[in-house]
């Protein structure tokens, strides 16, 4: 039983309210599950996010202004409309100019 059930046990309660109660229980443990799982997800795609910045400042972005292969990632986001296809635009800033511009990153 959760904490608010061990609480209300001598309480008297209807039977309504003490299945509702450990059903709120039931989801409040389920959400938290999944709030965990969520966040160890969040922590994975950043450490990708941070390898493909590492990979990409390494190699460097061709600049489509200056030509210079230093183009560093600043993020990576899906495609407005084929997103869900894979395709996903990165938004870039060179090293050399300054500029920003964008690119379609194919998976």
């Amino acid at each position: 039983m959760g904490i608010i059930m061990d609480i209300l046990k001598d309480i008297p309660l209807s039977a309504v309210l003490r299945e509702r109660l450990a059903d709120q229980e039931f989801k409040t443990a389920a959400l938290e599950t999944e709030n965990a799982d969520l966040k160890a997800k969040v922590v994975d795609l950043e450490l990708d996010l941070q390898n493909i910045q590492t990979n990409q400042a390494v190699h460097g972005d061709v600049c489509p202004y200056c030509r210079h292969p230093e183009g560093q990632l600043l993020r990576l986001v899906p495609h407005e409309i084929f997103g869900d296809m894979g395709l996903k635009i990165g938004y870039y800033k060179c090293a050399q100019c300054g500029k920003e511009y964008d690119r379609q990153d194919r998976p």
